[in-house]
């Protein structure tokens, strides 16, 4: 009996926390969106530390042994890195852009100090957009046992740490195709498939934690509530600025 609630907890516990991250989006869309729209070097630092926060739950997931699951080979965790990779790079594109870096790049690159700076900023730029890739590449020990109440709510903190990745990038995203000319003509067909390629591009970032966790606590309902979220979100900011 009490594995059963123990197995119900697991099941229903991620649809919850992609529930209330549904609620959580609708509350911060429109301050993230008025702080993206207004360019500054405060928006790359809010991206640098949900994006560290989101690696930090993609590690944690990684350290919790499989469950009922099976882990991942090593050409899995392959593609999964190459993801993570893409990802750094979008990522880049989004500090810049709301950072409003390339408007107000005026660097003396004849002055050696201003050089060195520059460098060692792409540098360290460049570790952390990786940072992702390699929690996905590299050996990872799992130590936090599954069947425990620790690894569940670890587990838990973790999808919370990815979906609020998810709502800063939705925002991002809106704040791009605000102000855009809609697109009146589009066939309720054309619609469709706008919003597929949509969604696959966020399923292309997103998808690999959400993979991780099912290796753990492999769940019908995790999955659903994952791909109801992503897609209450992608098509949200299409109907809102799209057509």
């Amino acid at each position: 009996m009490e594995d059963q609630i123990r197995a119900m907890g697991w099941n229903l516990a991620p649809v919850a926390v992609d529930l209330m991250s549904i609620g959580l989006y609708a509350a911060l869309l429109p301050l993230l969106v008025s702080r993206f729209q207004q360019k500054s070097m405060i928006n790359p630092l809010i991206i640098g530390l949900v994006y560290l926060l989101f690696c930090l739950s993609v590690y944690i997931i990684r350290r919790v042994e499989p469950g009922r699951g099976e882990s991942f080979n090593i050409d899995s965790m392959a593609v999964l890195g190459f993801l993570g990779a893409a990802f750094g790079m979008f990522l880049t594109y989004m500090a810049v852009e709301s950072g409003g870096i390339l408007d107000h790049l005026e660097i003396d690159l004849e002055s050696g100090a201003a050089s060195f700076g520059l460098m060692l900023a792409s540098f360290l730029w460049l570790g952390l957009v990786f940072l992702y890739a390699g929690i996905l590449l590299i050996d990872i020990q799992p130590t936090i046992s599954h069947a425990t109440a620790q690894a569940m709510w670890l587990e838990l903190f973790s999808l919370i740490g990815v979906n609020l990745m998810i709502i800063l990038t939705a925002a991002f995203w809106e704040t791009i195709f605000i102000g855009t000319e809609p697109y009146d003509t589009v066939t309720v067909g054309g619609k469709i498939l706008i919003f597929i390629a949509t969604f696959a591009f966020f399923l292309f970032f997103f998808a690999p934690p959400r993979m991780l966790f099912l290796t753990r606590n492999p769940s019908l309902g995790a999955i659903a509530s994952f791909l109801l979220q992503t897609g209450y979100y992608v098509w949200g900011s299409l109907s809102r600025n799209a057509w």
